[in-house]
C-alpha cells in the first residue's frame, strides 16, 4: 500500500484557554484533532510561548476552534502568531548627542560624540570548527562641560 501524501499546512494561528483551569481538557482537544487529521498540526512556539496551530485554510482552523469550544467547553483565545524581531548594527554609525534636562534648579547639560560598531569575527577556541564570536565596539569622546 502506497503511503498517502499530506501538504504542509498553509496558515497558522495562536490559540490558548481563556481560564487556566480548562488547560487539560484544551490540550486533550488538541492532541484529539491531532490524530483524526493529519493536515492539522499544533506546536509551541518556544520564543513566544504560545501554541500553534497550523492548517490548511482559515475555515480549516475556524472549525476546530469552534469543535474546541462546542465538544470540550472551552473558551479559547484566538490570535495572530507574535513573532520576534531581531536587529543588528551592520555598518559602522556615529553619534552626536547634546543631552538637556532643565526640572528646576541647576539642570544637566551634555555633549556626547562618538561611534558604535558590530563586528564578526572568526573564533575557534578548542576545536578546529570555525565559529563566530560577536565583537561589540562602543567608543565615545567626553565632551566640554
Amino acid at each position: 500500500m502506497t503511503s498517502m501524501n499530506v501538504p504542509e499546512p498553509m496558515m497558522s494561528l495562536a490559540v490558548s484557554p481563556v481560564s487556566k483551569d480548562s488547560g487539560g481538557q484544551f490540550s486533550k482537544a488538541l492532541n484529539r484533532f491531532q490524530r483524526e487529521d493529519p493536515t492539522f498540526r499544533v506546536g509551541l512556539d518556544a520564543e513566544s510561548c504560545q501554541t500553534i496551530i497550523s492548517g490548511m485554510g482559515e475555515l480549516h482552523l475556524d472549525i476546530y476552534v469552534e469543535r474546541i469550544r462546542r465538544e470540550y467547553k472551552v473558551d479559547a483565545a484566538v490570535g495572530k502568531p507574535r513573532v520576534n524581531f531581531r536587529e543588528t548594527v551592520t555598518q559602522r554609525a556615529e553619534f552626536d548627542y547634546l543631552h538637556k534636562k532643565q526640572s528646576g534648579g541647576q539642570g544637566q547639560y551634555r555633549m556626547g560624540k562618538g561611534e558604535f560598531t558590530m563586528e564578526y569575527k572568526e573564533h575557534s577556541p578548542v576545536s578546529n570548527d570555525v565559529q563566530m564570536q560577536l565583537v561589540n565596539t562602543y567608543k565615545a569622546t567626553k565632551a566640554a562641560e
